[in-house]
């Protein structure tokens, strides 16, 4: 005797027949089951098939239910059966199934031999799901993946690969047949190079939502084995079907091709701005030491002086290509370095005072053009040089200092200041000028700054300008 759950009423009472309480269970699966004969013919449908075609038992009997199979499922559908049954084997199989209402829903039937105690084969029990929704689910992305311009595939957690586009299968060189339901590690490099990441599930499986261009490589391989490094975007995805991974990958070896061409050419332009800066340094000392060696034939204490003047303009020339030869950059000039390597060599050019007076150099770490570095090393040039000549008489001491920084409104302030006598009454910024202040006024406006004097002690010589190319 066995106790069995009525579908109606959830009353318990005892039934003499197993077959009974299976009928019963059946019925109030919420799946649709069906039991066939030996002969192939389906006898028994639960409740939840008839409900789903709105057909009775007697019409669905026999071969009945074929008659809700569409058109154009029909004979896949019963060449699966039949061999099955003929091989008594499980089967599996999907086709559309006509509802109640007359729409069409994809269905996956799944059968298994049955089998009476003693051995005997007794036909087949088989269970249907409505897969429609998924399926619907599936053909979108499908449609998403095969429109995708990277290769992508949809890989499922045990690392199998579901769905391949036809970008895929251009890269990597196989057919989409080749890859469906072979694991991803086929795709794997051997051995991937430092700083790539080994492709391959649990490579997908831990990797979170990453997307394309932020540096995520990794190395895989082609039909045939050649090796290829590539980007992947890698994103969690619920299909419907248990998670999967959607990977969408891009060949960047095209753009490692570009990138070491480029780099080689910065290279090499990087060697011959090299080269031109030394050369350009190198002649500069030449002409330094020109006029140097015409000074010392000249007695005229006035064009020795101009020649003196001509001589440490041309140095601080040098030396800004200097600056640039010696460091990374050949587009941009560090000023301090600069300064503390030119006004040292201007104190030691001016005789007789160097004891007596102290250089300062109160400047910020300012990066500047090669275009407006030139200028401002030579309006300090010819600012510290009046303040060496004029600034201190009868080995009076004191102090000059040299400003650079960036101010507030943007604009960049180099001044040359010092504690010696004050200006002359009639020495203005723009209106009577020696030639050294004229020279300076020309540089500022070449930069397209402005230039001021400040007579309060300590007076100072101040110009201002728009950091940038000039």
């Amino acid at each position: 005797m066995v106790q069995v759950l009525e579908p109606a009423g959830g009353v318990l009472r005892e039934e003499e027949h197993p077959e009974q309480l299976f009928r019963n269970m059946a019925n109030s699966a919420p799946v649709l089951l069906w039991m066939a004969g030996t002969d192939g013919l389906c006898g028994f449908f639960n409740e939840t098939w008839l409900r789903f075609t709105g057909r009775s038992l007697e019409q669905e009997r026999g071969v009945g239910w074929a008659e809700g199979v569409h058109p154009e499922d029909f004979e896949t559908c019963m060449d699966t059966y039949m061999q099955a049954f003929r091989a008594r084997q499980p089967f599996e199989m999907v086709y559309r199934l006509r509802r109640h209402d007359g729409a069409y829903r994809w269905i996956l039937d799944r059968g298994v031999p049955r089998y009476l105690p003693d051995g005997q084969f007794a036909g087949y029990i088989g269970s249907c799901a409505d897969i429609t929704d998924a399926r619907t689910q599936r053909e979108r992305l499908r449609q998403v993946v095969e429109c995708s311009p990277s290769a992508t595939l949809l890989v499922s957690a045990e690392g199998v690969i579901m769905l391949v586009n036809a970008q895929a299968e251009r890269i990597f060189g196989f057919a989409r047949e080749e890859l469906l339901g072979q694991p991803v590690e086929v795709l794997a490099s051997a051995a991937p190079a430092a700083g790539q990441a080994t492709f391959g599930t649990q490579f997908l499986i831990q990797a979170q939502a990453h997307p394309l261009g932020a540096g995520m490589e990794i190395a895989v391989r082609r039909k045939g084995g050649a090796e290829f490094p590539a980007e992947v975007a890698v994103s969690a995805i619920d299909t419907g079907e248990g998670p999967m991974v959607l990977a969408a990958i891009m060949d960047i070896s095209e753009r490692r091709e570009r990138m070491a061409r480029i780099e080689a050419a910065l290279r090499e332009k990087d060697l011959m701005l090299g080269e031109i800066h030394h050369r350009v340094k190198n002649n500069l000392q030449i002409i330094h030491s020109l006029l140097e060696m015409q000074s010392r034939r000249i007695d005229d204490p006035t064009v020795r002086e101009a020649l003196e003047g001509s001589r440490n303009r041309v140095r601080s020339m040098s030396l800004i290509h200097q600056t640039l030869y010696q460091s990374q950059d050949f587009e941009r000039v560090d000023f301090r370095s600069f300064l503390e390597l030119l006004l040292p060599m201007l104190m030691e050019s001016s005789a007789g005072s160097a004891g007596q007076i102290n250089l300062s150099i109160a400047a910020e770490q300012v990066s500047m053009p090669i275009d407006i570095a030139i200028p401002c090393g030579l309006i300090v040039n010819e600012l510290v040089t009046n303040a060496l000549k004029h600034a201190f008489p009868d080995a009076r001491g004191g102090t000059i200092q040299v400003l650079l920084r960036p101010d507030t409104d943007g604009m960049t302030v180099l001044s040359v200041g010092d504690d010696g006598v004050p200006l002359a009454d009639g020495l203005d910024a723009n209106g009577n000028q020696t030639l050294g202040l004229k020279l300076v006024h020309l540089l500022a406006d070449q930069v397209g700054g402005s230039f001021a004097i400040s007579r309060s002690a300590p007076k100072q010589f101040v110009v201002r300008f728009q950091m940038g190319s000039a």
